[in-house]
């Protein structure tokens, strides 16, 4: 068995993603760091199994990707930003999202919408929220699932100074907890973040 929880072996799209080999052990945290759209857009979507490599092997968890069935509950993503109801509250977003795709809890939602400081109890419609606020929910729904590894695009795009110093401790609490994949178009505010930077 593999001391690594997530590794490619000379993956690649044509026109699109050049050769690229990479192996992560548990615990650990990799940022990927890509300047070109395409490329981080078919990079990030190859990570999360929305989309298939032309070549090469991806191994998670000692499972293959399209050969052993895609191992969604291992992976708690945060790519683009789930389709909430602006009309309903935080609790009631997450709690209609989750059921879509598995049985969760409540004392789950609440647990993790504690986490990242937001208040499940509260009323506040979404439409109401603030940048950051809107940012935490989405990563709530990411933690939900409760995964071995998170995949998180862009983390702290469009944040303002407060909320980046906000984010920075969310992110630092998440790394004694997950194996953790950044995938970002620079390495600004990234750093003491990651063991390891890859350039794309």
């Amino acid at each position: 068995m593999s001391d690594y929880i997530y590794q490619f072996k000379q993956v690649s799209k044509v026109q699109k993603l050049s050769p690229i080999s990479f192996s992560i052990e548990k615990g650990s945290s990799y940022a990927f760091i890509i300047d070109n759209d395409d490329t981080r857009k078919t990079f990030s979507d190859i990570v999360c199994g929305l989309e298939c490599p032309d070549d090469g092997e991806i191994s998670i968890n000692n499972k293959q990707p399209y050969f052993d069935g895609y191992p969604y509950a291992e992976l708690g993503v945060l790519l683009n930003e789930p389709s909430f109801i602006n009309n309903q509250d935080g609790f009631k977003n997450l709690k209609m999202l989750s059921e879509y795709s598995t049985n969760v809890e409540n004392i789950q939602i609440t647990k993790v919408m504690n986490f990242v400081g937001l208040d499940s109890l509260s009323e506040t419609k979404v439409c109401n929220y603030s940048c950051a606020m809107y940012k935490k929910l989405c990563l709530a729904y990411a933690l939900i699932p409760n995964a071995d590894i998170l995949v998180i695009n862009e983390p702290f795009k469009h944040l303002n100074q407060y909320a980046l110093k906000d984010f920075y401790t969310l992110y630092t609490k998440l790394r004694s907890k997950y194996t953790i994949i950044y995938i970002a178009k620079t390495d600004e505010y990234l750093d003491g973040l990651c063991d390891n930077y890859i350039n794309i």
